[in-house]
């Protein structure tokens, strides 16, 4: 592209240009509301492409806004033109993720073995590029088997939210349910299997309004119920999958979520926003303090490590309850295990080592960078977004257990920050509508879904299910793709 073509350096924002612009394809109608159009032009002054991305403006009749992208490439005019992979992909850097979209919509897909060169990494190109033909080629292939629906149950959420949903039916496995009743004048609980009952507890007179939750991480199913009472106090109840009530506790309650997660040896920490307890699961209160709205914890021995809203991470011992030490740090830090007897403390844009085994913790590294995700050997990944002579640098960093760079990534362009670890050297990178799967410092698998949709991703031992347009991928440990599924009945 010429810095002397005014034309090109600018683009156009409203009104389309008339002159020194050859229209290669693409109607000259405004488009209808909702409605986008793909335009191809070249510039008679400087010979660039011009790549067109045509809404309504809703907010003027008759008024168009056009998302212009400059391509200078020796076969950009057959690449926009006959939409051939293998020349899109060559052209792939030049483009934004609109036009990538526009683009590989229209792309023939008969050439199955260009497609299978660009989705395997062996064709250099955008991993959004790549991400996007996945997607493509997963729709067009005949002939693929249909997946019933016998994948784990649990989910993956790249981002952590604070507590569940508190409701009056609560939902356990193999069609087991726990629900509230009225009965002779008192509450009762009532766990059900189909129309089958499995056991009934009532609940002090005087006791209204229950609703449910359930602590997760124990061997059996440990229902949380949470009363209001005539005085507006709120009673907190443990209930057993036998239907015994292990104890009963009175709490200030507030808001309309809970967390609640076993942590061993019979301490429950409770997360009610703002506050979060750690009880035993006899219900007696070993502990209380204040949460931020980001809450994380990670155990190691006998100690249970938080974050409180007063900007500290604290130390508290599971037998008693004792705040042994605690440190300063910022209000958006997040705390992990790490290793045997280490933690990683995250802030805004450092991430810490400590040894805690002794009586004070005992700092061992510090890197620089954010979005962190703590690994299974102690390591670290992390996302490093620096400025360099050549531009911005954004690259996911991998550190051992020393402190030490193990290797980098080329953060994929389709992605964020790495969300879980499916093996050794093996990272999920997970953003919404985007997924890619690492190795080393290569990127195996990508997908991408059109802007306003969504990619789930369930994550087991051994591997990962992504889902997306009624296809399920399954990648393995090793950050490879071994089957591709239809979703059906």
């Amino acid at each position: 592209m010429s810095e002397r073509c005014e034309r090109c350096r600018k683009g156009f924002g409203s009104a389309e240009p008339k002159d020194d612009v050859e229209w290669l394809l693409g109607a000259t109608r405004i488009p209808a509301e909702g409605e986008r159009q793909l335009r191809i032009a070249r510039c008679t002054r400087c010979s660039s492409y011009l790549v067109d991305v045509v809404s309504h403006d809703r907010h003027r009749e008759n008024t168009a806004i056009h998302d212009v992208c400059v391509v200078q490439h020796e076969s950009a005019r057959s690449s926009l033109l006959d939409r051939a992979p293998l020349a899109l992909a060559a052209l792939s850097p030049q483009l934004r993720r609109r036009h990538i979209e526009e683009l590989v919509a229209e792309m023939p897909t008969k050439d199955r073995e260009a497609l299978g060169w660009i989705e395997q990494g062996s064709v250099a190109c955008t991993e959004l590029f790549r991400a996007t033909v996945t997607r493509i080629a997963a729709h067009t292939t005949p002939g693929l088997p249909t997946l019933s629906d016998v994948r784990p149950r649990h989910g993956f959420q790249s981002t952590p939210k604070l507590g569940t949903p508190i409701a009056g039916t609560l939902h356990l496995s193999e069609g087991v349910r726990v629900v509230t009743q009225h009965e002779g004048g008192e509450l009762q609980l009532v766990s059900m299997q189909g129309d089958r009952v499995l056991w009934r507890t009532p609940l002090p007179k005087g006791v209204r309004e229950t609703q449910l939750a359930l602590v997760y991480g124990t061997a059996h199913p440990l229902v949380l119920a949470i009363s209001r009472t005539s005085t507006s106090e709120s009673l907190l109840f443990l209930v057993d999958h036998l239907g015994k009530v292990r104890g009963e506790k009175t709490l200030d309650f507030h808001g309309q979520s809970v967390e609640a997660i076993s942590l061993g040896s019979g301490a429950i920490l409770l997360r009610n926003f703002p506050s979060q307890t750690l009880l035993r699961d006899d219900a007696t209160v070993l502990w209380q303090g204040t949460a931020p709205t980001r809450t994380t914890h990670a155990v190691v021995g006998d100690s249970l490590f938080v974050v409180d809203a007063s900007c500290r991470m604290l130390a508290i011992d599971l037998r008693d309850g004792h705040e042994r030490w605690s440190i300063p740090t910022d209000r958006n830090a997040t705390v992990a295990a790490s290793g045997d007897g280490h933690i990683l403390l995250a802030s805004s844009d450092v991430v810490t080592r400590f040894d805690v085994r002794g009586p004070r913790p005992q700092l061992r590294w510090i890197a620089q960078g954010a979005a962190t995700l703590a690994l299974r050997n102690g390591g670290i990944a992390l996302v490093r977004d620096r400025w360099e002579k050549s531009g911005r640098r954004i690259e996911c960093i991998v550190i051992d257990p020393e402190g030490r760079r193990r290797f980098a990534i080329a953060r994929p362009d389709a992605t964020k920050s790495p969300s879980a670890e499916l093996g050794a050297n093996v990272l999920l990178f997970h953003n919404g509508g985007d997924v890619a799967v690492s190795v080393h410092e290569r990127v195996s698998y990508a997908v991408s879904v059109a802007q306003g949709q969504t990619i789930g991703v369930t994550l087991e031992d051994g591997g990962a299910w992504i889902e997306y347009d009624g296809i399920v991928d399954r990648i393995d440990a090793g950050g490879k793709r071994v089957g591709r599924y239809r979703i059906g009945a």
